[in-house]
């Protein structure tokens, strides 16, 4: 500063720009102030340059739409279908002429509810015939102890339909593939009882065995 005073000798310098970093310092030095800087900020020109990119990228990105739920990556399963739900499918309730209401359990043999069946099996069936037979059997009985049993007014209603001595609709003139042989399920009738028959004769037995402990 003193060199720069020694300088001056009432003349005004001419102004000087000294560069630093991404300012720069103006500094004015006058005669009759010696000494006396007035600092201005200005942005350099990569700065300039670089605000203006980010003007640009702060736009780009207000004009993507916003996404308020995004979708889980978690896949849902698809419930397989099990055999009561194709069943009950073709079981309805009827309405008589004198206006009394019943259920109509045909459909369940039917051809279109067997082939609906066989298309809700994830696995190859060797012999779809005797295995339709089988899972409609197990459902009235509950045999396998493990499905559930229709309720009592349908099951009545499906008994009906399989003690029938006739061939199921579902197989009628039809061949097995693998032998050639006719389809005769059915002509025998179901012999074995309901599930909810098996409970009413249990708890029929239990009622007479608790009033004859009475007596």
């Amino acid at each position: 500063l003193e060199a720069l005073q020694g300088s001056v000798q009432g003349s005004v310098v001419e102004p000087f720009v000294q560069p630093f970093m991404d300012k720069v310092v103006v500094d004015h030095v006058g005669a009759d102030k010696v000494g006396e800087f007035i600092k201005v900020e200005v942005p350099s020109t990569e700065k300039v340059a670089l605000s203006r990119k980010r003007k640009a990228a702060d736009i780009v990105e207000r004009s993507e739409p916003i996404v308020l739920k995004p979708k889980s990556k978690r896949r849902h399963r698809k419930k397989a279908t099990t055999s009561m739900t194709v069943f009950e499918k073709y079981i309805r309730k009827v309405v008589t002429a004198d206006g009394k209401s019943r259920i109509d359990a045909s459909g369940i043999v039917s051809r279109e509810c067997y082939e609906a069946w066989v298309n809700s099996r994830k696995r190859h069936l060797s012999c779809p015939e005797e295995a339709f037979r089988k899972a409609l059997v197990a459902r009235v009985t509950i045999s396998d102890n493990a499905s559930l049993p229709f309720p009592p007014e349908v099951e009545r209603a499906v008994l009906n339909v399989l003690r029938r001595r006739e061939i199921w609709p579902c197989f009628k003139g039809r061949n097995f593939p693998g032998t050639g042989k006719p389809i005769l399920i059915g002509t025998n009738g179901l012999r074995a009882r309901g599930y909810h028959e098996v409970q009413a004769k249990k708890n029929k037995a239990v009622k007479a065995a608790s009033g004859a402990a009475r007596k």
